[in-house]
């Protein structure tokens, strides 16, 4: 079956793809934060991954990580659903599939 996904279906699946790649880049964009921030001093990345799981756990690699999903899953959500929905729109002008 060869059909379009819905404008539901584009939004949930934007913000689905999001949420993963927040949940997955999480910890290092912890550890970037707290480098950029000055108030830790830390020898390289994995030695600071290291250190905040030892301290302060896996709740520590993921603070702030429902923010951050909240934040970048319904952008990430309209912006596929206009992207995909654009594409289709100027397709049907040029009487062709866009890629």
């Amino acid at each position: 079956e060869n059909r379009k996904a819905t404008a539901v279906e584009y939004l949930a699946l934007g913000g689905l793809a999001r949420s993963l790649t927040c949940a997955a880049l999480l910890p290092v964009t912890v550890v970037k934060t707290r480098f950029e921030s000055g108030n830790f001093q830390y020898s390289g990345v994995m030695t600071a991954l290291r250190n905040v799981k030892a301290q302060e756990g896996l709740r520590g690699l993921y603070s702030g990580g429902s923010a951050t999903i909240l934040r970048d899953a319904p952008f990430s959500g309209l912006y596929y659903l206009f992207y995909s929905k654009g594409k289709d729109y100027v397709a049907q002008f040029h009487d062709r599939k866009l890629t």
